[in-house]
């Protein structure tokens, strides 16, 4: 967070965890913006899980 101080550098977590102060915490807010960065990974999860299972069960398996 240092580091990078221009806001369109800054990655997704740190713009959420910027919502918390010191006195005051959007907490609702914050539960929006996780809710809207974790999407796009539970949609390629649910995409590619049949791949996901293959290359698991593709070592196991023996001839």
């Amino acid at each position: 967070m240092v580091l990078v101080e221009a806001w369109e550098n800054r990655v997704l977590t740190m713009a959420i965890y910027s919502l918390m102060a010191e006195f005051v915490t959007d907490w609702s807010g914050m539960m929006a913006f996780s809710m809207l960065a974790s999407l796009p990974l539970v949609v390629a999860f649910i995409l590619l899980q049949k791949f996901m299972v293959q290359g698991m069960t593709a070592g196991a398996l023996t001839s």
